[in-house]
Order: C-alpha cells, then structure tokens, then sequence
C-alpha cells in the first residue's frame, strides 16, 4: 500500500492502547461494543479500530455508533472494506452528550491509488464544535475574571449575564468561543468553592461540578501555577487551577497560560544592625576550619609546584 507522510504520522500510535474489534452486526456483538465504552473511565487514552465490513447492513452503521458512549477528545476509526480494491476508513467522535456522533470520512485507500485522505492535524479536523450548548461554571477571580451580573433562574439554578466578560482568561475564552463554535450559559457553584477534596474522596466546589459533569465550563482561582484547563470532552474549565495529582485524576491540564511565583518576606528580628550577622550563618569551628584551610592550602600548593 502507498502512502504519504502525513498520513503516515496521523497512524503514529505512542504509549497508548490500541482496540482492534470487529463487529458483525449482530445484537450481541453490539451489546459488547457499547459494554466496552460505557466501561472505562474519561482519563483513558486510548485508539480504537473498529472493523465494521461485516455489517451487511451499512445504513444500520451510524445508529449503532451513535448508541457509543463517545467523546470528543476519542480517537475511534471504523474501517469498512467496500471491495477488495476499495477500504474507507472514518473518524468518529461525540462533540457534547447532547449531540448525535460525527462521522466523517478520514481516508481512502484503492489498489490503483493507495491511501488518500485528510492530512489535517485531530484539532484541525475537530475546530467546528457546531454551536454545542456548553455550561460554564464561574467565580470571579481578578485580574483573570472579573465579577458577573446575575440573569435567569433556569430549573432553579442560578445563571448569569455574561455578555461582556472581563479579565485576561475571559479574553482567552472568547477567542475559543470564536475559532471552536459553541454556545454557554453560566452558572456559580453553590458552595462558592474552586475544589477541595475531602477525606471521604469526594470534592466540592467547581471541581466537583466537572466530575459529575454539572458544568462543561468553569473558571476558578487557586494560586500557584497558572494554567487554562480544556477537557476537550466538553467537561471543561477556564480557570486558574494550581495542579496536583489529585485534580488530574479527575481533570486534564493544558499548557500554562501564565505562572505565579511566591516569596517569603521576614522581618529583621533586630531593631539595630547586627554585625554578628555575617558570620551567624555558621558555626565557629566552621570559620575556624575554613580559615585554616586558606592558610594551609596556600603554601601547600606552592611547594608542590616546585
């Protein structure tokens, strides 16, 4: 089989899993498929291949992958053999749970004209979120989000006028609102929290919002290192998180937007200047030992030189 480099680094696997499963339209085979995705857990990354050329059936294909718990970040291809000269292949994904999947072709191979297809990067191919309605959960956290009027009630949950963000992250948001093409609205966490864990596991605040997927959205302010988290599930936040390991079990950090760098400042413990201070830092027989090493070292040097 021919085929180009690009193409050749879109199939480039790293440390992930690959799925190879082969699906022939039966109930049974089907019930396993989705088994498999409803069981594992957001925080895997993994590749799945999924051979649906045993589907006799091919208009049955897309309501049988629509019934897969998919997300927007998957890297799932179906590989259909049309004829023995002719395979597509096609990527899936879900752009927000309430959306049906995206199907779209990805590559072409013939025995004439080998592999054909898109050598567009994932995001490239994923840009248009196609107006996803997203729910944002925010706090304000000056200068990176500045507070919000209150609108609506919408089943008795509290949302907000956030038509003229303010702040630096609420900039970077609305530069992604624009290049990805998706719809908000925006909520307070009741708790007033950005995210502690308790003894028990579980977490409050925005960070629990995100776990149990109450919000798609979140901005919050946790000093230390900066960083814009996007879980391109369309469980996300726009945020000034510090990271730990614990958040990233249950959230996935970007590269860092800007870093925060903290000092200690202490008050000198004397009111007058101390000329002790100098040699203070450390021990008198350590003075005494270095002293003598510059007396000796010296003349030592300079009769082996000779």
């Amino acid at each position: 089989m021919k085929t180009s480099e690009p193409l050749k680094a879109n199939f480039t696997f790293k440390d992930e899993d690959l799925n190879v499963f082969i699906h022939d339209g039966q109930i049974r085979t089907q019930l396993m498929l989705e088994s498999h995705f409803e069981n594992r857990k957001r925080t895997n990354y993994e590749y799945w291949l999924i051979d649906t050329s045993g589907m006799e059936d091919k208009a049955s294909i897309d309501d049988a992958m629509n019934n897969l718990n998919l997300d927007f970040d998957d890297d799932v291809f179906l590989f259909d053999t049309i004829n023995p000269e002719t395979v597509k292949v096609k990527e899936l994904y879900r752009i927000h749970e309430s959306m049906p999947v995206s199907l779209l072709d990805y590559l072409t191979w013939s025995g004439k004209n080998g592999w054909q297809g898109t050598s567009l990067s994932k995001w490239q191919r994923r840009r248009n979120m196609k107006q996803a309605p997203l729910k944002i959960g925010g706090l304000p956290s000056k200068p990176y989000l500045y507070d919000f009027p209150e609108g609506d009630k919408i089943n008795g949950k509290q949302y907000f006028n956030y038509g003229n963000p303010a702040g630096q992250f609420a900039d970077v948001f609305l530069d992604l609102q624009a290049i990805l093409n998706f719809t908000y609205t925006l909520e307070k966490p009741d708790d007033k929290a950005w995210g502690i864990k308790y003894p028990n596991g579980s977490w409050n605040g925005m960070i629990r919002m995100l776990q149990f997927q109450e919000i798609d959205i979140g901005n919050g302010s946790d000093i230390d290192e900066l960083r814009l988290f996007y879980l391109i599930t369309c469980f996300l936040a726009v945020t000034d998180y510090t990271v730990t390991m614990e958040r990233a079990e249950v959230m996935t950090f970007s590269i860092p937007l800007t870093q925060i760098f903290h000092s200690f400042f202490i008050k000198n413990p004397s009111d007058f200047f101390n000329f002790k201070a100098y040699v203070q830092p450390l021990l008198y027989p350590v003075w005494l030992t270095l002293a003598g090493f510059c007396a000796v070292t010296p003349p030592v040097l300079y009769l082996a030189s000779k």
